[in-house]
């Protein structure tokens, strides 16, 4: 059972999204709640880890992503983990590592799982051209992901801004100010990469399919609510 009662709430939200019997005015209720409280328990776990100080650091985990498409993956996996305060380094196309505080780490793969099976759902729905065919579908599915990864970075942004905005007009005195909490947890991350991987390159993922549209409304129809590292190339992923 989740000790948080939000985050318990965010993943029945995501489990009735999840379901393809969900009718989309419903999911789209469930899909502006879900955010809002996965927000709201960021913030929270933010501003508790503050109070308790040296207490709660960042930590580290390595995550492996499964194939088809596992670079894509990669991809969705770091844009819900970089709204949510992570870093994340790629090891290989098919594995990530994140830096973040622990309640940001633990949000981020939530969502994340939730939106690879709504993503797996969409695209299964959503009827690949005619004409497309061998690597040319590949290209079309890839591209696809990386229009539906864009517009979740888009919603997720949104809501975490709308979220703080809302906690920093609720400080009161003898509290610190949130952004300022979330500059100084920001700092403690970026330490924690650089301390692992001193130099790092930045990448951009490029797709030359034609799915990004479909993937794109498909992304905003959905619902939002270890550390060994051994081989791979090491680069900072930017999509």
């Amino acid at each position: 059972m989740d000790a948080h009662p939000k985050l318990a709430l965010v993943r029945k939200l995501l489990a009735k999204a999840e379901h393809h019997t969900c009718p989309p005015p419903e999911a789209e209720a469930l899909t502006a709640k879900a955010a809002e409280l996965c927000a709201e328990y960021g913030l929270d776990a933010a501003l508790a880890a503050a109070a308790e100080g040296a207490t709660v650091l960042p930590i580290n985990r390595v995550i492996r992503l499964d194939a088809p498409y596992a670079a894509a993956k990669r991809s969705l996996l770091y844009t819900v983990a970089k709204a949510y305060r992570c870093e994340g380094v790629a090891l290989s196309s098919a594995r990530l590592h994140l830096f973040g505080f622990p309640a940001d780490i633990d949000r981020a793969e939530m969502l994340f799982t939730s939106l690879l099976l709504q993503a797996a759902n969409a695209i299964a729905e959503t009827p690949c051209p005619d004409h497309l065919s061998g690597a040319k579908v590949t290209a079309w599915a890839n591209s696809w992901m990386m229009g539906f990864t864009r517009a979740i970075g888009a919603r997720l942004g949104t809501a975490e801004s709308a979220a703080v905005s809302s906690a920093q007009r609720e400080v009161t005195g003898g509290r610190p100010g949130v952004a300022l909490v979330l500059a100084d947890q920001s700092v403690q991350v970026q330490a924690a990469v650089k301390s692992t991987y001193p130099a790092l390159r930045m990448t951009r993922r490029t797709s030359s399919g034609t799915g990004a549209g479909a993937g794109y409304r498909a992304g905003q129809r959905a619902s939002l609510g270890g550390s060994g590292v051994s081989g791979g190339s090491r680069t900072a992923v930017s999509s």
